[in-house]
């Protein structure tokens, strides 16, 4: 008889055990996972929660995918592998040591202006190396500098059209136009007078 009540207990276990195998989700025997089979499906139904508490570790392997149809609210996100989308709301800052758009990864800086090929922009100061080009330009300011060299010393100023020689807040090697005759002149020293010029060309 108790040979018998065993038999009958194995043979209840094992069709219970081959009945949650037919289902799309089962509880793995002898272990703590809940197993959900090709098809199966988990759905939360409305006002349901899935609360993981701290500690707790959400995973999906690389050949799984997380779709999410509906605007979820996270406080944290780690992707490891990118997020994918057609368009994309962000309400808060991004933070990112690089951001690549398909042309490799840049840094970003602070910026407070367009910088696009029509726009016209101001910069508080500009290092060539290797030239300006333009079409046309304006170039503001009480004066223009243009080194030839690493050292100040070595360089020119533009000073443009004036009324009157400067007498004061210029150095040598400065250039001017004089209205009053349309010459261009030139500083052999720190400007301190007219006789700090000389009319380019004079004998």
């Amino acid at each position: 008889m108790k040979n018998i009540l065993s038999v009958v207990v194995t043979m209840m276990l094992m069709a219970s055990a081959a009945m949650a195998q037919n289902t799309k989700i089962y509880k793995e025997q002898g272990g703590a996972k809940e197993v959900v089979l090709s098809g199966g499906e988990i759905e939360v139904r409305t006002g349901g929660l899935i609360d993981m508490q701290a500690g707790s570790t959400l995973t999906i392997n690389q050949a799984a995918q997380l779709n999410i149809s509906a605007q979820p609210t996270f406080t944290d996100i780690t992707v490891t592998y990118g997020i994918g989308t057609a368009t994309g709301v962000f309400s808060g800052a991004v933070s990112a040591a690089t951001i690549n758009t398909g042309q490799g990864d840049a840094e970003a800086y602070l910026q407070n202006q367009n910088l696009r090929t029509t726009d016209n922009i101001t910069f508080k100061n500009v290092a060539a190396t290797y030239g300006v080009t333009a079409a046309s330009g304006t170039f503001t300011g009480s004066t223009v500098l243009v080194s030839t060299a690493a050292t100040s010393s070595e360089s020119i100023c533009l000073v443009g059209a004036v009324a009157a020689l400067p007498a004061s807040g210029y150095g040598k090697n400065c250039l001017a136009v004089l209205t009053s005759d349309n010459a261009l002149y030139i500083s052999t020293e720190a400007a301190a007078g007219t006789w700090s010029w000389v009319k380019v060309g004079a004998q």
